[in-house]
This record gives C-alpha cells, structure tokens and sequence, in this order.
C-alpha cells in the first residue's frame, strides 16, 4: 500500500458515473457517497495502480505521484497588489523547482484561474484570493484575511482578501521560500482528500454582486 500514491478527480471533467467507485476494490472511495467518487482512503490505494484512472470515460482521473497540477486561483490581476505580488513569487518559485520536480519522475502542470462568478468558485470550493493549489489543495491550510483596498475598489464593497502567515507575521505576499516549502511539503506528504460540502463565503459574495452592480 502506498501513502502516496492514490487518486485525484477533476471535478469540472467528471460526470459522477459512478464507475470508479463501483470497480475499486482497494476501499479507496466512499461507496455511501456514490456515484460521487470521494477518496476516503487514500492510503489504500495500491502504488501505480491505475485501475479506476483506466476505465474513467472522462479522464477525470489523475494520481498523486505521477502528476503535479499547480494551481494559482485568484480575483484579479489587473489592479489587486496581493494576486500580482503573490504569483509574480509564483512564477519564479516554478521555474526554479520545475527541473527537480521532473529530474524526480514527475509531470507537472502549471496553471493559473480567474475566478470569474459565484458559479466559477463553487466549482473550484474557493475560499479567498488568492490561493495555491497542488493537485486540489491549498498549499496553505489556514486561511487569514485582511481588508483589501484594491478589492474593494473594484466591487466598490468592503471586501478582505488573504494574508500568509509566518512566524507570527503576516504578510499579504508570501515570500519565495514561504511557497516552495508550503509545495514541496504539498507534494511530499499530501494531506489526502478534504472533499466536503461548499459554501460560498459572504466575503465573496459581497464581491462578485459588487463587481456586477458595477459592471451594469
């Protein structure tokens, strides 16, 4: 059994056929949730078994420890000081672990997301901008938000977006080894699964019906 090794699904491909939960028989997913694939057993799944990733009629399938999606969500990157900070560190923080990523067996992706509607952050369980995922998860689990100027300009609301932590500071951009350590630790000891139930946080809402008011 392998503790890193075990399946992702990309909720925006798959169809919720059913079919992956149905055929594992490692007890990987959640059968009460079913047809939803929901991995409640990460640690099940068998090292490089691709069964339910061969059978996907989607291909909505990847696996921690062959594939690496990174992923940078945010609001705006036009005017808001913490998403152009935050991924201009990104940028170079991929460039720099890219080669030791693929010199260590891995495919990786990089990928950047405007989160653009209500409907575009339920689909993606966002939470605050801006955020980094790996494979789906946040590579910073605690979230901590301050009144953002530029954001709220924009929604012509009060809106707070997000801060990092560090040693008791906090910092509306993070620093390079702030996010290759917070990946890296992502990469090497995932956390597993945290699928749940969404809800849109107010902070959100007030910016996405702001934006639209104005927009109108």
């Amino acid at each position: 059994m392998a503790k890193k090794w075990y399946p992702v699904i990309d909720i925006l491909e798959c169809i919720e056929c059913g079919t992956c939960v149905s055929r594992c028989s490692h007890g990987v997913y959640d059968k009460k949730k079913a047809p939803v694939p929901v991995v409640i057993n990460p640690d099940a799944c068998v090292n490089h078994c691709h069964g339910c990733g061969n059978i996907c009629p989607k291909g909505a399938i990847a696996y921690v420890g062959e594939k690496i999606v990174i992923e940078y969500l945010y609001l705006d990157l036009k005017t808001c000081d913490r998403c152009i900070g935050t991924v201009d560190v990104l940028d170079e923080v991929i460039i720099k672990i890219l080669p030791v990523l693929e010199m260590a067996g891995y495919k990786v992706e990089y990928k950047k997301t405007e989160i653009k509607t209500e409907e575009m952050a339920k689909q993606y369980h966002f939470l605050s901008s801006p955020t980094i995922q790996v494979n789906g998860q946040d590579i910073f689990p605690t979230i901590v938000e301050t009144n953002c100027d530029c954001c709220s300009e924009i929604c012509g609301a009060d809106v707070d977006c997000r801060v990092f932590e560090q040693d008791g500071q906090k910092y509306e951009v993070p620093s390079k080894e702030m996010i290759t350590d917070a990946i890296l630790h992502s990469i090497y000891s995932p956390a597993g699964c945290c699928c749940g139930e969404y809800k849109l946080p107010d902070n959100l809402k007030r910016f996405f019906e702001g934006k639209m008011e104005k927009e109108d």
